[in-house]
């Protein structure tokens, strides 16, 4: 199993709706999972901090990031918009953030 087969999981749920509740859970529920799943395989050693710098950074671009944050934090509308005004700070508190960021430990920032 590559790493890319696991990332394009996230292909599962592109064409769910995420304003709709039950859709929105699939979509949070999936992301999880994925990211889970990455976390797992470095917490066991089958993936190597290297080798999850080198998917991150070349292989994937950013995709899978960026598909974790759109799941968590769909288009806002006006009501979310009042509800959660200061996305970093949502990012900042949230125990998902936590596991995004067992994977990302090592990553240099370019």
């Amino acid at each position: 199993m590559s790493l890319s087969s696991i990332a394009d999981i996230s292909k599962t749920w592109e064409t769910l709706n995420p304003q709709n509740k039950p859709e929105s859970l699939i979509i949070k529920r999936g992301s999880d999972l994925m990211i889970g799943c990455f976390v797992d395989l470095k917490r066991l050693g089958i993936l190597t901090q290297e080798s999850l710098s080198n998917f991150l950074n070349r292989d994937n671009r950013g995709k899978l990031i960026a598909s974790y944050i759109k799941s968590r934090y769909p288009t806002l509308t006006l009501t979310t918009a009042y509800l959660n005004f200061n996305l970093k700070l949502s990012l900042i508190h949230s125990s998902y953030t936590k596991q995004m960021a067992k994977l990302l430990e090592g990553q240099s920032i370019s």
